[in-house]
């Protein structure tokens, strides 16, 4: 499968060519919090002081608005995730409709507990993620607290329903609690009808729980799975040793610019660089309630913005210092591009 190539990049050349020449260009991407409520409270939730301090939910119709103003300029799809929990957002079906009429292509990230609330919802998304981190209700209860005592079977039987109808795929955070379940997660993700599971390791505080031993295991545990589980329908992610990286790290780049491919709407209504940086208000690029997409993506607070990123301010929020990073390879590749031919040396001889 190619849905997670990293030379995705490539079918995007506009936006390259455009932040090699020192430009703005507009997101291929939004990622939008629709709401920073949630019906679990993962022991390991990064946005837990984020919600704490902004218990918000985006108003629908300047969503809408702004949705139209961003194809407008060129965005091609919208990934819905946390803050909280998307699917308890009032009018989940009726947006994913309305935003898919208007052109977008979507993405959902879940926790999965109340899809079935949300069925009419599943024919206008391309793809659905759900967050699971066990193979059994006792390991899910632990870890993910939710509040619900039958969650863990309501998800189960919430993949068997939807696995067939729409691009489905398990996410499993690796956590010295669950790694005795990552092959029976895997085996239960293909039986359900899905198409990978995706293993990373959990960071912040509790990924100091890990030891040696459980790392030695947890890479002999990938490759047996890999070997066991993975065929042409159903991918095993994850397998590469940077996702279980201990401690911090020199990230493999000297500028970010991933951001200006990725854009993050928060359910503040304000625009972020990326998603460690939502409910930062100094890193706010502006609010959709205030001021219309134009406004915000090229307005002066943005560049202000953008030089604080430069001069990497915001490095001590930086996921990618310890561990792997959706922006790294994305930057890594920004980075080459933007140096000057006589630095990179060779360049006619492949």
């Amino acid at each position: 499968m190619f849905e997670f190539s990293e030379f995705k990049i490539l079918h995007h050349l506009d936006r390259i060519h455009a932040i090699c020449r020192g430009e703005l260009p507009v997101p291929v991407t939004f990622e939008i919090d629709l709401t920073n409520a949630c019906n679990h409270r993962c022991i390991w939730c990064l946005d837990n002081s984020y919600n704490t301090r902004i218990n918000t939910t985006l108003k629908e119709f300047p969503l809408l608005q702004f949705a139209g103003e961003m194809i407008s300029q060129g965005v091609k799809s919208i990934v819905f995730k946390g803050g909280g929990e998307p699917l308890l957002y009032f009018s989940f079906s009726k947006l994913t409709q309305q935003l898919k009429n208007k052109g977008l292509d979507l993405g959902l990230i879940t926790n999965g507990e109340i899809i079935n609330r949300h069925l009419e919802a599943i024919p206008y998304l391309n793809w659905i993620r759900i967050s699971l981190d066990a193979a059994s209700a006792k390991i899910h209860q632990k870890l993910h607290k939710p509040f619900k005592s039958d969650s863990f079977q309501n998800i189960v039987d919430n993949l068997y329903q939807i696995s067939t109808s729409v691009f489905t795929g398990v996410l499993f955070i690796v956590h010295p609690e669950n790694i005795c379940e990552m092959e029976d997660a895997a085996h239960l993700a293909r039986d359900v009808g899905c198409r990978y599971i995706a293993f990373k390791r959990v960071i912040g505080e509790e990924a100091q729980k890990f030891t040696p031993k459980m790392m030695r295991e947890i890479d002999e545990l990938l490759i047996k799975i890999r070997k066991e589980h993975e065929n042409q329908k159903f991918q095993i992610l994850g397998t590469k040793i940077y996702h279980f990286y201990r401690g911090y790290k020199n990230l493999p780049y000297d500028i970010c610019l991933a951001h200006h491919l990725i854009g993050i709407l928060g359910s503040d209504g304000n625009l972020y660089p990326c998603c460690t940086l939502r409910g930062e208000v100094e890193y706010s690029y502006g609010s959709i309630y205030k001021n219309s997409f134009k406004e915000i993506w090229f307005g002066e607070k943005r560049k202000e913005v953008l030089e604080k990123i430069n001069q990497k301010e915001c490095i001590n929020y930086c996921l990618g210092r310890n561990t792997y990073f959706h922006y790294d390879h994305y930057n890594q590749l920004l980075e080459y591009l933007t140096k000057d031919k006589e630095k990179v040396g060779h360049i006619d001889f492949l």
